[in-house]
Order: C-alpha cells, then sequence, then structure tokens
C-alpha cells in the first residue's frame, strides 16, 4: 500500500441553512450550523482525503418553530468541524455562494487565514440566519463554497 504526499487539497463546504419561523406564533426559526477547519495534531491532508473521498462537507440546517410543538424558538443546527494538520494556508476558491457575489461570478482565491496552532479553529462557511419578523420569517441560505487547504512546506 503506497502512501501518497499531499501538499494541496480542494474541498467543498456547506453551511446549513436558516429554518423557517411562525408569524403566527411569532416564532423565530433555527439558525443553520456552520463549518470550521480546527488544526487536529497528527493529521494529514492524505488521511483527509482519505476519510472522506468525496471532499464535500456539509452541516446541518436549523428545525423550524412549531406551533403544533409548542417551539417559540426552532433548534439551531450543529456545526461541523473538519480536523486538519498544523501548518496550512486556507483560500477560498472557485465558484460559489458568497455573500455580495453575483452568480457565475470568476473567483480569484482569497486567503482566509492560516491554521499553526493545535486547536486552532477558522470559520470557513457560515450558517443560514433562521426566520424572524426582519426576514418575514424566511430563513437565509447558508454559505456554500469550495476552499483550497494548501500545506505550507519549508526547508529544514
Amino acid at each position: 500500500m503506497s502512501r501518497q504526499f499531499l501538499d494541496r487539497l480542494r474541498i467543498f463546504v456547506t453551511a446549513g441553512s436558516g429554518a423557517a419561523g411562525n408569524p403566527a406564533i411569532r416564532g423565530k426559526g433555527g439558525d443553520g450550523g456552520s463549518v470550521y477547519l480546527e488544526v487536529k495534531d497528527d493529521y494529514s491532508l492524505s488521511r483527509l482525503l482519505r476519510e472522506n473521498p468525496s471532499k464535500r462537507f456539509k452541516a446541518t440546517h436549523g428545525k423550524e418553530a412549531s406551533k403544533r410543538r409548542f417551539q417559540l424558538i426552532g433548534q439551531n443546527g450543529s456545526d461541523l468541524i473538519i480536523p486538519v494538520p498544523s501548518g496550512i494556508s486556507v483560500l477560498l476558491g472557485g465558484q460559489g455562494n458568497f455573500a455580495g457575489s453575483t452568480p457565475g461570478t470568476k473567483f480569484v482565491p482569497v486567503r482566509l487565514g492560516d491554521l499553526d496552532k493545535s486547536k486552532q479553529r477558522l470559520l470557513v462557511a457560515q450558517g443560514g440566519l433562521g426566520g424572524c419578523p426582519q426576514t418575514g420569517y424566511i430563513g437565509t441560505a447558508g454559505q456554500s463554497h469550495a476552499v483550497i487547504l494548501d500545506l505550507k512546506v519549508s526547508a529544514g
């Protein structure tokens, strides 16, 4: 069994959507879960790919406010935490659903940050807001896009 060394990996992340609120009871829908990257010791990009060959990661959606279940506030979606190795640069790359972007627009990769310390976390996709009076009780979509994990290799 040969092991492949990866120094760059493109993954696809989708945050959960916010759930609908209920205007009849002025109930607020639950927020969608967000997607985070977190440094895990003794981890590699090869292992991440081996454990998740589809390279697709999705947080859960929020739950609706319900008159029948007497829930004025819907349950929030669960956040998703993706383990990554230490020493990576995180780039937002490819096309996707970005706040303020127009669909189909070419997108130049943008550096989101670097992950160098154990247990360090970085938000890569924000979950949608649950429906409330300000949004007309309609939940908003969570962010969805490609993220490039670029391992910083140094001589020494």
